[in-house]
């Protein structure tokens, strides 16, 4: 009897062991291939220039972006929430910027966009949760995300 106690007891802990790190969510794609894209949370940012989601994973007392996915709203109605990030603008740039900032990793910026795309499901308010998802595709090249793919739903707190 005692050995059927000790038996569930070990199954019980190799089961919270193996659910350490549940949790935790992903983004997808074949970028993936070449970065660690696990996230804890994700966080909005909104203001008249630029629309911001960012995938984070605290560290120590800090945080990694994993990612973070930019519009910027030039040109655009002040109430869009569907941007076409690889977009032209007369200055020459995309609509949308790739970014991350991640200790040790001197990886931070990414090629152009071939394709892509940023949708929030509701006008993002300071306090609230906005929905929405992104997908990226990214140019051929030389570099490590070149022609590579990174996409995902979010459901990030608006700051």
């Amino acid at each position: 009897m005692e050995s059927l106690s000790l038996t569930r007891m070990i199954i019980a802990a190799l089961l919270l062991t193996g659910c350490f790190g549940c949790g935790g969510q992903q983004l997808e794609g074949s970028l993936s291939t070449v970065l660690d894209l696990h996230y804890s949370k994700s966080n909005a940012s909104v203001s008249t220039d630029e629309m911001v989601v960012r995938f984070i994973q605290p560290i120590g007392g800090g945080q990694n972006v994993i990612l973070q996915v930019g519009a910027k709203r030039a040109g655009t109605s002040p109430n869009a929430l569907h941007f076409d990030l690889a977009e032209a603008l007369p200055d020459g740039t995309q609509r949308g910027t790739i970014t991350r900032n991640v200790l040790n990793d001197p990886r931070t910026s990414f090629p152009p966009l071939l394709l892509g795309h940023l949708n929030f499901n509701a006008s993002p308010s300071v306090g609230q949760t906005v929905g929405g998802n992104f997908s990226i595709t990214f140019a051929e090249g030389t570099t490590f995300a070149s022609g590579r793919t990174v996409y995902g739903d979010f459901g990030a707190s608006v700051q």
